[in-house]
């Protein structure tokens, strides 16, 4: 595994923390259907509501292993995810406590609790991206997410609050049978209103997502969006991603090669490593009982890569998978540019444009 010029191996890690502990149960959920193995870990989980606890010594605890994680394979971006982080009593003291150690740090949120006074926290630590999974401005375009108005009206009234205090939003929308046909109303939603917002739609997948696929009539629909690019490119991805992504659909699987395991480590609290962050079903190695030769050495010899490496892909879940970090693939294969990579606030930081660059070249390199 070759380490850049700049000490790192991977562009980022993705570091998920109790996976299993959301205070939404989202129709699509895909951690319902995933294989992540859970350990039970020797701390009380204090929840956002709870009056007792405070999560410090567990949060330690995290905070070690993901140092252990970073000095195994550091990163300029560091993802972080739960379940719903937020559920956690006193996470920004874990967030405090780590987030010097990264270049960028993305939080992973539903946005529920997200109040002005943790906004404001967010904002003080200087170098935070929050993405909050949101499938529309609306309940009913939301309804496969939130069951209620009381919660859509939440969520929007914390992100007005994010795009108030500048902090960079990234919005995820899962693309379903709720949503697709009306998604331009969403995209003109967030156009009208003046932050740093980018919208991130992808196609919903996993195990029996078949019932929340979009009709071809409603994919259709979303084409309009790439007819009036230019009139939303302020909010959109690169147009490279949007025709991606339409393209996805019309075909009905990707047709776009994967550098995601390359450039993406998958992290768990309880020192865990999987194959790739968008496929938890093959656990190659841990950082709490394996030193790093050892886990290089598992990464390399496991075949689960190789497989990966296939094009067109070979695994079911490689060819149904089409995902916000497609911005990596397309900028490893030329068709993002370095300008545009920059306009994302993800991507924005000299460290990693330079990774990704140097990362890039490496890849290209070793293409046969």
């Amino acid at each position: 595994m070759k380490v850049s010029s700049f000490g790192y191996t991977y562009i980022m890690n993705d570091f998920c923390i109790l996976p299993e502990l959301c205070n939404f149960s989202c129709d699509y959920c895909i951690y319902s259907n995933a294989t992540v193995e859970q350990k039970s870990i020797p701390y009380k989980i204090s929840k956002y509501y709870d009056k007792s606890g405070d999560n410090i010594e567990f949060f330690d605890y995290v905070a070690n292993v993901l140092m252990n994680s970073t000095q195994c394979f550091p990163t300029p971006i560091l993802r972080i995810c739960g379940g719903e982080l937020f559920l956690l009593k006193n996470i920004m003291y874990l967030l405090r406590k780590i987030h010097e150690k990264f270049e960028t740090v993305q939080i992973i949120s539903n946005g529920f609790f997200l109040t002005p006074y943790i906004l404001s926290e967010i904002k003080e630590l200087g170098n935070c991206v929050l993405h909050i999974s949101l499938d529309g401005h609306t309940q009913e375009l939301n309804a496969h997410r939130v069951h209620s108005s009381y919660q859509q009206e939440i969520i929007l009234n914390n992100i007005n609050h994010i795009i108030k205090l500048g902090i960079p939003l990234e919005i995820a929308s899962c693309l379903t049978d709720r949503n697709t046909k009306d998604y331009e109303e969403v995209v003109k939603f967030f156009n009208d209103i003046e932050g740093d917002i980018l919208l991130l739609p992808f196609p919903v997948r996993g195990k029996g997502s078949e019932m929340f696929v979009p009709s071809k009539q409603d994919q259709k629909q979303l084409f309009k969006i790439l007819e009036r690019y230019d009139l939303y490119s302020k909010v959109l991805p690169p147009i490279k991603y949007v025709e991606s992504l339409m393209n996805y659909y019309e075909n009905g699987y990707r047709n776009i090669k994967c550098y995601i395991p390359k450039a993406i480590v998958q992290t768990f609290y309880n020192g865990d490593i999987y194959s790739c962050c968008m496929d938890w079903s093959v656990r190659v190695a841990n950082i709490n009982s394996q030193n790093r030769k050892e886990i290089i050495e598992q990464i390399q010899k496991n075949r689960i890569y190789n497989i990966y490496d296939m094009f067109p892909p070979k695994l079911r879940s490689c060819r149904e998978c089409f995902t916000v970090s497609e911005i990596i693939n397309l900028y490893f294969e030329g068709k993002i540019s370095d300008k545009e990579l920059c306009n994302m606030q993800l991507f924005s930081g000299k460290t990693t444009l330079k990774m990704m660059n140097e990362l890039r070249k490496e890849i290209i390199k070793n293409v046969k």
